[in-house]
């Protein structure tokens, strides 16, 4: 099935600068435009407690009484509240009250309170197929360049960005209804897909937190997102967490770390500095030694299950004990619509002035057949290897 890609970098440009100036005027913002391509999507979840205690709505985006714009605006982050809304006291009360699918709520509960949520089931093993197969296809199609990066067994490390030119790998993303309906009511907004890797084999990486590499104004507007094609077993490397992890961060004391001090007074953090991303890791996970959280857990998985962990996790590559083994998978990186992502020179230093929207292109996502509504995506190219 083909997927319609059109580039609308002028039009959402222009859309964010209109309502950039609509900000705190007390302007009506509602756009029936944007609403009819908008909410013509699949279902996803609002709870407005601006209308009622705890109600909720399908066709729009959660919003809390903290929330002063039109969600129905292309601009779709919430003013002058940094945190995540599900971070905040009485999250959970919310959820629990809400008139929304079961599934939806035990999820969303689930994830407040361990930091992740598997999906079971959430893609079929046929969609899970052609995506390998088709990269596979886009690899040979490449030729000795894309085969010469093969380890010894025959597997790719990572491939950043391959969503971006494989319709089968979009698919992943796209098709995949509930993980982006958890998504959207987590955010409070609708998700847009970032970057995103293909993984033909474990990794094995380190124990580390995403947030330093992918921070967001307004703050932890970030997911991971990890969908398995093949079975994920303690042979092929699945991922490990840290249970809970996300409650004992260091998020507020991060300038005070050690290690950070010291990286700073030497010559300071760079955007993509591994050292300051790893040190922030380590203290993280000693913070939560001393608080009893200390459980790891590796997330074995059947084809078509997805996780989706909070952006303050921490969490690695379990070993690979079989490496002649493959390990398909594709971790997408999500954010809400317009939301800028910054690394770890802005993380650590709170004096670095930055943006209050994206700075890249989007497109959007379409497909005519099966998917009436749309979903925007980061304009990036694809990057075989570890840089992106």
């Amino acid at each position: 099935m083909m997927i319609t890609i059109i580039t609308i970098c002028m039009i959402v440009k222009l859309a964010l600068t209109y309502a950039e100036n609509l900000k705190g005027s007390g302007a009506d913002t509602h756009d029936p435009k944007s609403e009819d391509m908008r909410h013509h999507s699949l279902d996803y979840y609002r709870l407005d407690s601006t209308t009622s205690s705890s109600q909720a709505h399908q066709g729009k985006c959660l919003n809390l009484a903290q929330v002063k714009a039109d969600l129905s605006t292309p601009t779709l982050r919430p003013r002058g509240n940094e945190e995540l809304w599900i971070d905040e006291p009485g999250a959970v009360d919310l959820i629990t009250q809400a008139d929304i699918p079961q599934w939806l709520k035990d999820g969303a509960i689930t994830f407040i309170q361990d930091g992740y949520i598997v999906i079971k089931g959430g893609l079929d093993k046929a969609t899970c197929n052609k995506a390998v197969q088709a990269y596979k296809k886009w690899c040979l199609n490449r030729g000795a360049g894309c085969e010469a990066l093969k380890d010894e067994h025959g597997h790719h490390k990572r491939i950043v960005n391959m969503h971006t030119e494989v319709s089968e790998i979009r698919n992943l993303i796209l098709k995949n209804t509930k993980s982006l309906q958890m998504q959207d009511f987590l955010f409070g907004e609708k998700t847009s897909l970032y970057t995103s890797l293909y993984f033909t084999r474990g990794t094995e990486q380190r124990i580390h937190v995403d947030i330093p590499y992918s921070w967001t104004k307004p703050q932890n507007r970030y997911f991971g997102v990890w969908t398995a094609l093949e079975p994920v077993d303690e042979e092929n490397g699945p991922l490990r967490v840290l249970h809970q992890g996300h409650k004992c961060n260091l998020l507020k004391e991060r300038h005070n770390i050690p290690e950070i001090v010291k990286k700073k007074s030497s010559g300071g953090i760079g955007g993509t500095d591994d050292e300051a991303f790893y040190a922030y890791a380590r203290a993280t996970i000693a913070n939560c030694a001393t608080q009893n959280i200390s459980r790891f857990v590796d997330v074995l998985l059947n084809t078509g299950d997805t996780i989706i962990w909070h952006p303050l996790l921490p969490h690695g590559g379990a070993p690979i004990k079989d490496a002649t083994r493959t390990r398909y998978s594709l971790v997408a990186h999500t954010v809400p619509e317009m939301v800028p992502v910054y690394h770890t020179d802005v993380f650590f230093d709170p004096n670095i002035v930055s943006r209050s929207s994206a700075p890249w292109n989007y497109k959007i996502l379409k497909d005519d057949e099966d998917l009436p509504g749309f979903r925007l995506m980061a304009d990036f190219h694809v990057v075989i290897g570890d840089s992106y």
